[in-house]
């Protein structure tokens, strides 16, 4: 009779080791997921409020800002000078505004294309066509477009500048290059403290503040400029052409 109640025991003790093992573990383990979800809603809820509450404040300081019109110095405020620097006389005229690239330099004089190292100014290649240009276009990294007075279109290697296709078009209209004015944005000189409009004048360089208008400096040349270039973010440079000289003019901060 002992025996029995110790088999039954046993028995009992197993049965219930077999339900915890396949029922109550997994109902402990599901109350404790139930209740981890529970506390990652309740601090993503909080941390949702209080973005919000700081969204909230950061919406009312621009509004401050703008009606009372504070000036941030985020950087101590700097000066921007034009500074000369490489110059190249060459022997024929220049008779287009320096088109560049990242590595080099392309002028155009007249019926020849020179193209020079745009750190050192030395002359890479060079070429001579039957028509006088009146347009230089960079397409793509390897390849060059030149349009003639002729209406003639050529494509050219821009490693040595090897013809690699021409086209004849009539009555194409060329663009002028004249006295120029426009921006330096902020992606493209990362230093300034707010955008600069450069103007070009016959024979003067004048950066502007592009929210006042006022002057933050003037560069004057004893010859008067032909020709200037876009602004070259990767020297943080433009490109004079005066009497037949190429100017190198920095635009830094001091």
């Amino acid at each position: 009779m002992d025996k029995l109640k110790i088999a039954l025991i046993l028995f009992l003790i197993t049965i219930l080791s077999v339900i915890y093992v396949y029922w109550g573990n997994n109902w402990l383990v599901e109350m404790n997921f139930r209740q981890k979800e529970r506390n990652d809603q309740f601090m993503r809820n909080d941390l949702m409020q209080k973005l919000l509450r700081l969204e909230k404040q950061s919406q009312n300081l621009m509004k401050e800002i703008t009606q009372l019109h504070y000036k941030l110095d985020v950087f101590p405020e700097k000066v921007l000078v034009l500074t000369e620097a490489e110059e190249l006389k060459l022997d024929d005229e220049i008779t287009q505004k320096p088109v560049f690239d990242l590595k080099q330099l392309y002028l155009a004089q007249n019926n020849k294309l020179q193209v020079f190292d745009k750190e050192s100014f030395q002359l890479i290649w060079q070429k001579q066509i039957e028509s006088n240009i009146t347009e230089i276009d960079l397409l793509d990294s390897n390849r060059l477009m030149l349009i003639q007075e002729n209406s003639n279109v050529l494509c050219l290697d821009r490693d040595n500048g090897e013809l690699l296709w021409q086209r004849k078009l009539d009555n194409l209209r060329s663009k002028e290059s004249v006295g120029r004015a426009y921006q330096i944005k902020l992606n493209s000189y990362k230093k300034l403290d707010s955008r600069v409009v450069l103007l070009a004048g016959k024979n003067e360089i004048q950066l502007v503040d592009n929210i006042t208008g006022t002057e933050i400096e003037i560069y004057k040349s004893e010859d008067e400029i032909d020709f200037i270039s876009d602004y070259d973010h990767y020297f943080n440079c433009i490109y004079l052409v005066k009497n037949n000289k190429l100017q190198k003019l920095l635009i830094d901060k001091k």
